[in-house]
């Protein structure tokens, strides 16, 4: 589980981004999102609780113009990740990726800001909740 934390740690940058600035003309995002719940399920059962309780960053940068996303964790360790695919369906902002072998997904609206994300491994997937502020 730790391992899959640390690989979830590189690939969730990219579920999170704000709807709020892509409401205006759908342009490019900057936001700094806070994940506020997660659920954490493997075939042994399912873990639920805040990102920390997964070894998830709480805070993470999103930039849709550079297609790149940030993570810091206590300590110091920072990571990024790009954004592969993002496209607006009405009033959701979509975000796709991949990496280290774990795809994800996310889903925006627009209007608040509020985002629910997934990471799929081998054996493993999360569900991720929170809200985000353009900046």
């Amino acid at each position: 589980m730790k391992r899959l934390g640390q690989v979830i740690a590189i690939a969730l940058p990219g579920l999170l981004a704000s709807g709020h600035a892509v409401a205006e003309g759908n342009g490019p995002v900057k936001s700094l999102c806070a994940i506020t719940s997660t659920l954490t399920c493997d075939v042994t059962g399912c873990v639920r609780g805040p990102a920390n309780a997964v070894n998830l960053p709480v805070f993470v940068k999103v930039d849709t113009k550079s297609k790149v996303v940030e993570t810091a964790k206590e300590g110091g360790d920072r990571r990024t990740s790009k954004i592969l695919s993002s496209h607006a369906e009405g009033d959701t902002l979509v975000l796709l990726g991949g990496e280290l072998g774990h795809g994800w997904s996310a889903t925006m609206d627009q209007a608040t800001g509020s985002f629910t994300g997934t990471v799929a491994g081998d054996g493993v997937g999360y569900m991720i909740f929170g809200s985000c502020l353009a900046y």
